[in-house]
């Protein structure tokens, strides 16, 4: 699951693994060609993917969480409107809702998410699963500027097939954000966090015998996107291109064999650029998106060079579908379901939701 994974950008250089997890003075594993990611600890083959997929999925649920303030996004009064009805201008609709007392300014929103992630190549086989909860809350400075800021908890749970091991996460992020209003058409988001991580690995060595670990990891991220809105009859269009940069550095740790593996960094620079297409059916507005997405900076896997070598590939594709609906005049959400595609050894699906209220 590549995006699990994730992510939700672009970075351009190429930053290749430092190939951690060789052997202490203690243990001397065989770090052979043929054996390399059989000895290993699994975050070493492992935690390029993990990482990408559970940062742009957390990026995407924070943006999302924005989206709802935008046109088209069924949260800020100019989402989802009567069959037959042309939306109202953006700024038009924010200075509506807040009319009254300051009323409408404050928003609260929650997303749950959960991700399955496949990689199918047999030097790095991997397979599990990643879920996400986060909530976020919003206030209208201007009726041209939101500030707001989310906090949430991740966890992954992955077989890596590659050394009949598996890699464990859990963790927490806080993340602030905003969104300023250009145009009635035209608007930009931006949101930059920090997760504190902790991991859990196994593998079974040559001899058949299980080897543990666990350490602890710190990652920041942060994200941009410029969206344009567009709307005629029933038809909601959007179209977006963003750049999102993650840094993950994971600290030293030896497993219950005596290996030591060293620190090592995970980076991810990536550019998007989207396309969502929406019919308003009322109450309820069925929509189809499209990203494409192209890496500037990553960190590859790296296997040993008599294996099977992988793809690392620099660009990929995210398709997938949604409804977008609106409970009450203070209350709306959302149901999506996403692949990502594009990648030879990688894959990942995605399903999500979210609810937004404003007082």
């Amino acid at each position: 699951m590549r995006k699990l994974g994730l992510v939700t950008t672009l970075a351009l250089a190429g930053a290749v693994f430092a190939t951690p997890g060789q052997a202490s003075e203690q243990a001397s594993p065989d770090t052979s060609p043929d054996n390399f990611t059989t000895v290993v600890a699994s975050t070493v083959v492992a935690a390029p993917v993990v990482t990408e997929v559970t940062t742009t999925t957390n990026l995407k649920t924070i943006t999302r969480g924005i989206s709802r303030l935008a046109p088209g996004g069924g949260g800020g009064g100019t989402g989802v409107g009567a069959p037959g009805q042309a939306q109202t201008s953006f700024l038009e609709g924010q200075q509506g809702m807040a009319a009254g007392g300051g009323e409408g300014k404050l928003g609260i929103w929650v997303n749950s998410g959960w991700s399955d992630i496949e990689n199918d190549l047999s030097s790095t086989a991997m397979d599990g699963d990643v879920f996400s909860v986060f909530g976020g809350a919003d206030y209208m400075v201007t009726d041209r500027l939101f500030l707001g800021v989310s906090a949430g908890w991740e966890t992954s749970d992955i077989d890596t097939t590659f050394n009949r091991g598996t890699i464990e996460s859990d963790g927490f992020t806080i993340a602030p954000y905003a969104l300023f209003v250009i145009n009635n058409w035209l608007t930009f988001d931006a949101s930059a966090g920090y997760s504190w991580l902790n991991y859990d690995t196994t593998r079974t060595n040559l001899g058949g015998t299980l080897v543990n670990g666990s350490f602890d990891s710190n990652r920041w991220f942060a994200s941009a996107n410029l969206t344009g809105y567009y709307s005629v009859n029933n038809w909601n269009l959007s179209g977006s291109v963003g750049y999102l940069y993650t840094k993950e550095e994971q600290d030293s740790f030896t497993e219950s064999d005596g290996t030591l593996n060293r620190d090592q960094t995970v980076k991810l620079g990536q550019i998007n650029v989207g396309a969502t297409v929406g019919y308003s059916l009322g109450k309820m507005e069925p929509y189809v998106t499209a990203t494409y997405q192209i890496d500037t900076t990553r960190t590859d896997i790296v296997v040993g060079t008599n294996q099977a070598q992988p793809a690392n590939d620099e660009t990929g594709f995210i398709l997938g579908g949604g409804v977008r609906f609106s409970l009450s005049d203070r209350v709306s959400g959302a149901l999506e379901a996403t692949t990502e595609e594009g990648r030879e050894d990688v894959s990942s699906t995605t399903v999500n939701g979210t609810i937004r209220i404003r007082f």
